[in-house]
C-alpha cells in the first residue's frame, strides 16, 4: 500500500504548480489553455466518437494523456491511450490547431509506462478508427450486435441482467465483491431473508436484504450483492445492498 501511495503522489506531484480547471469536462467546449484537465472528453466530431481522459495535462506544444489504472498491464489499455492521442489531435474545438501529444502514459498501482511516440501516423490511425466505428455501424443496422462479454466492461453495462452470453461465460464469476449472481428462490421466510440455490454451482445459500417483489420458484439474475462465506458451517450469505438490483427473468 505504501508503494501504491509513493507512486501515485510522484505521479501527481510533478502536475500540482500547474493551474487547474475547476469546470466538469461536459463543460469544456472551448479551446483548451495550458493546464490540467481531470475527465477530460476529447473527441472526433466528424467520426462522431468521443474520449474521456482521466488526466489531460496542455501546454502550448501539445498535451500528456495519463490514464489511471487498477489492475495489471494489457495491451488494450496501451490501445486505449493512443485512441485517446488521435481524438485529441483531431479535437477541432478543444484543440483546434491539431496539437499533438507530448506524452502518453499508463500509471499503475506500483508501476508506470511509457509508451513510444516515434513514427505515430496519426491519419492512418484515424482511418483505422473509422474503419472500426464503420464495422460497429454495419452490425447495429443487421439487428442485434454479437455480444463480446469482458471483465472490464461488461461490469460497467446497465443492461447485462438481459445478455444471456454474459450469463453463460465466465466472465461474471471472475469479479470478487461486488458479484452478479443468477439465482432460483427456494424458500422466502420474511421480506427481508430466504433461500436461494445458485444456478451456477448448485448450492444453496441465505439471502439478506430487501426482496420483496420475487416468489418462490422464481428465476432471478442479481446484480452488485455481496457475498459472505461462513467456512465453518460452509454456508454462504448473499447480502441485498442499496445499489444491489434483482431482475426476475420470466418465461416467454
Amino acid at each position: 500500500m505504501r508503494t501504491a501511495v509513493q507512486q501515485l503522489m510522484m505521479s501527481i506531484e510533478r502536475i500540482s504548480p500547474r493551474k487547474k480547471h475547476p469546470h466538469p469536462a461536459t463543460l469544456q467546449t472551448f479551446r483548451l489553455r495550458p493546464g490540467t484537465y481531470p475527465e477530460q472528453i476529447v473527441a472526433d466530431d466528424a467520426l462522431r466518437f468521443i474520449g474521456v481522459v482521466d488526466l489531460l495535462e496542455v501546454t502550448e506544444e501539445g498535451a500528456e494523456i495519463i490514464d489511471f489504472k487498477s489492475g495489471s498491464p494489457n495491451i488494450a489499455h496501451e490501445e486505449q491511450v493512443r485512441c485517446y492521442s488521435t481524438l485529441w489531435k483531431h479535437d477541432v474545438i478543444r484543440n483546434p490547431e491539431g496539437r499533438t501529444a507530448t506524452r502518453l502514459r499508463i500509471v499503475y498501482p506500483s508501476s508506470s509506462i511509457d509508451l513510444a511516440l516515434d513514427g505515430v501516423d496519426y491519419d492512418d490511425a484515424r482511418d483505422s478508427l473509422r474503419t472500426r466505428i464503420e464495422v460497429a455501424t454495419e452490425a447495429l443496422e443487421k439487428g442485434i450486435p454479437k455480444a463480446r462479454p469482458l471483465p472490464n466492461t461488461c461490469r460497467y453495462c446497465s443492461v447485462r441482467h438481459l445478455c444471456d452470453e454474459y450469463w453463460e461465460t465466465e466472465t461474471n464469476r471472475e469479479r470478487t465483491n461486488p458479484i452478479d449472481l443468477e439465482l432460483e428462490v427456494r424458500e422466502l421466510r420474511t421480506a427481508n431473508s430466504g433461500t436461494v440455490q445458485l444456478r451456477q454451482t448448485s448450492s444453496h445459500a441465505t439471502i439478506y436484504g430487501p426482496i420483496d417483489g420475487i416468489e418462490s420458484g422464481d428465476h432471478v439474475r442479481a446484480l452488485e450483492l455481496y457475498r459472505s462465506d461462513d467456512y465453518e458451517s460452509e454456508k454462504v450469505q448473499l447480502h441485498v445492498m442499496p445499489h444491489s438490483e434483482l431482475f426476475v427473468m420470466r418465461s416467454e
